[in-house]
């Protein structure tokens, strides 16, 4: 069978009825695969390509040559008998495929061309997929893109059971409004203060697009330790997680004076990696020097959370965290600050990943000129915008 398989699969034809045949690895056009003929092909169904009951010869001439798209024309397609409708209770020319492409309602947003999802000659799949995986900076286009996709396959399947428990059929049009009164519900749930009377899907991407949620600030600035107790700032970087890292901290008095820094490069690691390694490298110094009553803060809300015992962390670190652990009694606290508030060793952390080599600074002039000036603003206590 096995010898003959080939000779065998070229005299299989498909019979064309709801379309449901592999437009390009089935045998329904009775010459042979198309896949066999062509060299790029995709993943279609042969009712992917009917429109309002014959060939769709537009999305036809997308994906194959001329000659082929006047073979495939003049390939009569089957009347569509009462047996013969989809599950929906519709012919296949209302397929999901066509309520994406064809619908009327639909038709006018591929004209406003607000969004860039609908992609001509795409399946269903495809479209979905533009819309789950797009990235958008608005907020309200963000979250349209995220539901549509569910909300199309939720009043499809919705269509599909009024047409074979109720015998009433919806046309695509309808069906597209009943997905408009979905997403206004959802808008008005997620987006309180907003009115989302829109009309019509036209309207409604027109109003997204004209809509931005503004943007907040929020100052923040780096605090001095309380009187008698002393502060480490640490961070760590690499660049391109993994990739090279280096670290860096300052250790402050209460009046914002220098009393260590150092910057180090660490190879290459993970940045989680490089974090923790910052960290026990400044513990380490503290203790060696005879500093006590230390807080640590960092700006890796993960690092904190572990350290806290609020989470687990990877066992890459696990040797780190346990060292840390150890040295708790040589600590006071720990917590977490933002970056805007962590200048001077996120700069120090890029100046060891820079340079390749550790280096300590006792004094202010020691220090290196790009994170002086981090140093000053931090001291005299001037703070920093933050985007919430």
């Amino acid at each position: 069978m096995l010898q003959v398989r080939d000779l065998a699969e070229r005299h299989i034809t498909f019979v064309i009825r709801s379309g449901n045949s592999h437009f390009w690895f089935d045998n329904w056009l009775g010459s042979g695969s198309l896949s066999s003929r062509l060299g790029s092909v995709s993943d279609h169904r042969v009712s992917d390509f009917f429109i309002s009951g014959g060939w769709n010869s537009r999305l036809l001439s997308v994906w194959v040559l001329v000659d082929i798209v006047a073979e495939i024309t003049r390939f009569a397609l089957p009347r569509i008998e009462e047996d013969d409708k989809d599950a929906m209770g519709v012919v296949p020319p209302y397929s999901a495929e066509n309520l994406l492409l064809h619908a009327s309602t639909i038709a006018k947003l591929t004209a406003i061309g607000l969004y860039g999802v609908l992609y001509v000659g795409a399946s269903v799949r495809g479209h979905m997929s533009s819309w789950w995986f797009s990235s958008c900076k608005n907020a309200f286009i963000q979250f349209a893109h995220r539901i549509i996709p569910s909300l199309i396959c939720w009043n499809i399947w919705k269509a599909r059971n009024k047409a074979r428990f109720d015998d009433k059929v919806h046309s695509p049009t309808a069906i597209c409004g009943f997905i408009l009164d979905d997403i206004r519900h959802l808008f008005n749930l997620k987006f309180l203060g907003y009115s989302w009377a829109f009309p019509s899907w036209p309207a409604f991407y027109a109003s997204l697009v004209s809509l931005r949620k503004p943007d907040l600030f929020r100052l923040v600035k780096w605090v001095r330790p309380i009187p008698g107790h002393l502060k480490l700032n640490t961070d760590g970087c690499s660049r391109g997680n993994l990739g090279r890292a280096g670290r860096g901290g300052v250790l402050r008095n209460s009046e914002g004076r220098l009393l260590f820094a150092f910057s180090t490069f660490l190879g290459h690691c993970t940045s989680i990696q490089a974090e923790v390694k910052a960290l026990l490298f400044g513990v380490n110094l503290c203790i060696s020097c005879g500093y006590v009553r230390v807080q640590l803060e960092v700006d890796s809300l993960v690092l904190v959370q572990v350290l806290q015992r609020a989470t687990r962390y990877p066992w890459s670190i696990d040797t780190e965290i346990r060292s840390l652990l150890q040295l708790s009694s040589h600590f006071v606290s720990i917590s977490h600050c933002f970056r805007e508030s962590n200048k001077v060793a996120d700069g120090l952390s890029n100046i060891g990943c820079e340079e390749g080599c550790t280096r300590t600074y006792h004094q202010f002039s020691e220090l290196p000129t790009q994170s002086r000036g981090a140093f000053r603003l931090d001291r005299i206590g001037l703070p920093s915008l933050r985007k919430c």
